[in-house]
């Protein structure tokens, strides 16, 4: 039929072939992805590679917890096993991963070095918050 959908952290994006090819949304922009396939995407987005639910972990004040470390490594191992919640089959390798992915990410943080500011996380959370407003327009 000459369509090919995908989900993509840009949104829900939808390639077409070019005699297939519906007439574009006001929002929406047209982009070449292979020969002879277009995709249509929200004016503005990006093609995000990492999973928004990811967040920066480094330079915050105060630091990263264990907690939010393991959930960061969770949301990877996620996003690159396509899995949400692994079967009984995958759960051994799929929680062992996350444990890794836990102990490197830690590794990491301790040993990054900055002469920067620490951030404020409530301050980041209220540009966040602002970004949004913008984006999506206030609720």
């Amino acid at each position: 039929m000459g369509i090919a959908a995908r989900v993509s952290s840009a949104g829900f994006d939808v390639r077409y072939r070019e005699e297939n090819e519906p007439a574009p949304l006001p929002n929406q922009e047209r982009l070449k992805v292979l020969d002879g396939y277009y995709e249509w995407r929200r004016n503005g987005s990006k093609d995000q590679s990492m999973c928004r639910n990811i967040k920066t972990l480094f330079n915050f004040e105060p630091p990263a917890t264990p907690d939010e470390i393991r959930a960061a490594s969770l949301q990877f191992v996620r996003k690159l096993s396509g899995f949400n919640t692994p079967s009984k089959a995958n759960k051994a390798a799929f929680d062992q991963a996350v444990e890794e992915v836990s102990a490197t990410a830690s590794v990491l943080l301790a040993s990054l070095i900055t002469l920067a500011d620490p951030r404020d996380r409530q301050v980041e959370a209220a540009r966040a918050k602002e970004r949004s407003a913008q984006r999506f327009g206030p609720k």
